[in-house]
């Protein structure tokens, strides 16, 4: 189910079929909403595809950083002087030459910096890739409601009476109702009471439902929305759902 108030939203549509005439230009409306629809939703797979390409990225970074700092912890620790004359004699004790012990603390320092920058710059990628993260999530909530726009338009194009099955053209397929409603729930959102995305909710994707509503009340609302958009069959629901990718 893809329409915010959707009673609501069908008796305008009635209220439209009843008092506005048919133009020769409404296939041309339905046509580009469903040129935009399409268009949308390709844009929509992109976006979710980078997401899930930067969640990947940034969770081998957070594997990196870890790894990092623990060797510029250990870096540190080969430096830290707790005790600093028995550390310094130690040290000396176990090197040829004072030169030798120069240059060894030289080169542990100079480590020690590498590992910091390093750090640093890892810390900064990670920061730049959760930002187009947040981005792309944010793009994404548009892209959401920009589409429920659509399909609330496309509601009012197509009005409930155009999918009797007297009279439509989504009657091709030879299932049983139980099956064709099946096929709409798998599609949805397979078979889960309480999948959300965005403000869609539970089995049937349904707007503005609130979570944890039963599910069978879902049920109910469900067949209600059928009864009024489809008059009441799911085979013509699950054709026009073939068609759109919606229903």
């Amino acid at each position: 189910m893809r329409h915010a108030n959707y009673k609501k939203m069908f008796c305008i549509a009635l209220i439209s079929s009843l008092f506005l005439t048919p133009t020769s230009g409404k296939s041309d409306t339905v046509s580009d909403l469903m040129k935009q629809q399409q268009e949308l939703t390709q844009r929509r797979n992109a976006a979710d595809s980078t997401i899930q390409t930067l969640e990947k990225e940034i969770a081998a970074l957070n594997d990196k950083i870890k790894t990092d700092q623990e060797s510029a912890d250990e870096i540190a620790r080969s430096v830290q002087v707790s005790a600093p004359a028995r550390t310094m004699l130690n040290m000396i004790l176990s090197s040829q030459s004072i030169s030798d012990f120069i240059e060894r603390i030289v080169a542990i320092n100079m480590i020690n910096e590498s590992a910091h920058q390093q750090l640093a710059q890892l810390r900064q990628a990670k920061s730049d890739k959760a930002n187009a993260l947040e981005e792309k999530k944010s793009a994404i909530v548009q892209m959401d409601q920009d589409d429920q726009k659509l399909k609330e338009s496309l509601a009012i194009a197509v009005p409930s009476g155009s999918f009797t099955p007297a009279n439509s053209e989504y009657t091709n397929l030879d299932i049983s109702e139980d099956q064709a409603r099946a096929n709409i729930v798998a599609r949805e959102s397979s078979g889960n009471y309480e999948a959300v995305n965005g403000i869609m909710y539970g089995a049937y994707q349904m707007a503005n439902m609130p979570p944890g509503t039963p599910p069978a009340e879902q049920d109910a609302l469900a067949q209600a929305y059928i009864n009024e958009r489809y008059q009441g069959s799911w085979v013509v629901a699950w054709n026009f759902w073939i068609e759109h990718h919606w229903y």
